[in-house]
């Protein structure tokens, strides 16, 4: 597998507050096995119209503690989204790249690999937005949705979920409105096991890859997009 059992034990509870020199070394190494991968497929990720943090820094979530509670997240991941062009507007307004709609895949905790349309938190810019964008765009997001049929991938909202295989894609829009005000995170999901084939190092780049390039579409026609 490119991520092993010791990569994803960085994020167990006993190793989240561990502050030593090699815990650091660890945590560093894993993000520059995520940054390999980025590098990988990300060529092609431009040519979808998708950009990173445009701080290099910035292009994985953090690996040191938070300020909160002196744990890292017990998650490790990649975002893909709005150009910076299309992100400037919205500075002034404290509404950088991570408060925007993104396409995102890493490794969280011990459930494993995943690759979700991450819409945002309450508050967050497409999140605020999304009555608007359901109204001009309900055809576009509901033809979406029926090509990602299939693929076992569910939209979640704190215990929410609406499981795309299973229910009525014409439904989603009044359901997604109806549960929003929950204020939890809300986003797409699909989620790997830990030994799942196709995360071998052949395999995970153009695998990753290809759940991008499937969920491109909706995340398009779900997010409010410049130029």
């Amino acid at each position: 597998m490119y991520f092993t059992n010791v990569d994803y034990m960085i994020f167990t509870e006993e190793n989240s507050a561990n502050k030593s020199t090699a815990m650091i070394k660890e945590r560093k190494r894993l993000q520059n096995k995520m940054l390999k991968l980025h590098e990988m497929i990300y060529g092609d990720v431009v040519k979808l119209g998708l950009s990173c943090h445009e701080n290099k820094n910035h292009i994985t979530t953090k690996i040191e503690p938070n300020r909160f509670n002196g744990k890292i997240n017990s998650w490790l991941l990649v975002r893909y989204g709005k150009k910076p062009e299309e992100i400037a507007p919205y500075k002034e307004f404290d509404y950088g790249f991570t408060k925007h709609a993104c396409i995102q895949y890493g490794l969280f905790d011990r459930k494993g690999f995943e690759i979700s349309l991450f819409l945002g938190r309450k508050g967050d810019y497409d999140r605020l937005q999304i009555c608007k964008t359901i109204a001009k765009n309900s055809t576009a997001i509901e033809s979406e949705l029926k090509k990602i049929k299939g693929y076992g991938m569910k939209w979640v909202i704190g215990g929410f979920e609406f499981e795309i295989d299973n229910n009525d894609t014409a439904e989603f829009c009044d359901w997604l409105i109806a549960h929003d005000k929950d204020g939890m995170e809300s986003f797409l999901s699909y989620t790997y096991k830990i030994d799942d084939e196709r995360l071998s190092e052949e395999n995970i780049a153009k695998e990753v890859l290809s759940k991008i390039t499937l969920l491109n579409g909706l995340y398009n026609a779900m997010v409010q997009r410049r130029g």
